[in-house]
């Protein structure tokens, strides 16, 4: 969870003032091969638990300091209180290098679990009972080639962030191969070996969480009962591929990001018809019959955020208004470590 205070006008000159954050249980995942055998691990791998749990938050101002460390020229990383990292690089590129070495530094177990999770390779080193989220990956996400079509279509700028991030990580897997010392205690529990990081690694990740955890789906038969009782038209009225008059998030001047870059109406509407004839013969379960069946069957969970600013959409200022708040509280239940990970970034072009 985060919270932030800002006063001033727009964005732009916004000056933060207060900001707090708190991600339990802890910014590192890194436990020791002797640690693995005696449960010790990093000193931040749950020293946020007990703020969580008396509702507590720590400072998240940026500069705070700490031991700094720099892995390359043009590099630096300093550590605050709580072990985030704070990452200063001289070009964007040395930033983004920064963040991949620091991630590897805290998480570099965790990473190889999802790349195992995204490319369906998880139950080799975790047990049969993850064999079905192998079947999805492999059955429902990218082959090799439909990414590097994903990677090679990124805006040059935002490729080299992310070939700096791969080039980060695998600055730290050199440093573990060279200092057993600092190797995760789960590869050599699990007998698994380091990986040299690409990126398709990166890009699986990030199909993977957003498959899983913003995800939208899960409705499908409940849209399959809908298209059969109210029909095709009431249904694309209901469920739209296109939206007129819809309001756009991003400035038109930014650019425009379709999902699906060329795809015609008629190449949707022939999709639409394809899947109206393979629904036919498709037998669906039947829905709840009770309130209580139904409220059984709904997912529960969920995030949330709030702002409140010093105006009124009106422009009028509110009464006692100083500053203006943010709040985001993802929930994501608990887990060691989190899903999430925090850093601070600065370089040239970004604060």
């Amino acid at each position: 969870m985060a919270a932030a205070a800002l006063a001033g006008g727009g964005v732009a000159d916004a000056k933060v003032f207060q900001a707090e954050s708190v991600l339990p249980p802890g910014q590192s995942g890194f436990v020791s091969v002797p640690g693995v055998a005696m449960g010790t691990g990093s000193p931040h791998l749950a020293d946020q638990n007990q703020l969580f749990i008396d509702f507590g938050f720590k400072s998240a101002l940026f500069g705070q300091p700490g031991p700094t460390e720099t892995p390359r020229p043009g590099v630096s990383i300093v550590r605050g209180p709580y072990g985030v990292p704070s990452i200063t690089g001289s070009t964007d590129f040395n930033a983004w290098f920064g963040v991949g070495y620091a991630v590897a530094q805290d998480r570099l177990f965790q990473l190889e679990l999802f790349r195992r999770a995204g490319s369906g390779r998880l139950a080799e080193i975790v047990g049969e009972d993850f064999l079905d989220d192998d079947l999805i990956a492999r059955r429902d996400y990218y082959t090799d080639a439909e990414l590097d079509a994903m990677i090679a279509g990124i805006p040059p700028n935002l490729r080299s962030r992310a070939e700096a991030y791969r080039d980060g990580i695998n600055a730290w897997v050199e440093e573990v191969r060279k200092d057993p010392s600092k190797l995760p205690g789960e590869f050599a529990a699990l007998q698994v070996d380091l990986p040299t990081w690409t990126l398709r690694d990166t890009a699986r990740i990030g199909i993977l969480l957003a498959r899983t955890v913003p995800s939208g789906d899960g409705a499908e038969i409940e849209n399959a009962r809908a298209l059969r009782e109210i029909g095709s038209k009431a249904f694309d009225k209901l469920l739209p591929l296109r939206t007129k008059g819809r309001v756009a998030t991003v400035p038109e001047k930014a650019g425009i990001f379709p999902s699906q870059p060329g795809r015609t109406v008629k190449q949707e509407r022939r999709a639409f018809l394809r899947t109206r004839r393979f629904l036919k013969g498709l037998p669906l379960p039947d829905p709840p019959k009770t309130e209580a069946e139904a409220e059984a069957s709904e997912a529960r969970g969920g995030s949330y955020m709030w702002g409140i600013g010093r105006k009124r959409p009106t422009g009028r200022k509110l009464r006692g208004a100083s500053q203006s708040y943010l709040f985001n509280g993802p929930q994501l239940g608990f887990s060691i470590p989190e899903l999430f990970v925090e850093f601070e970034l600065h370089s040239p072009v970004q604060n």
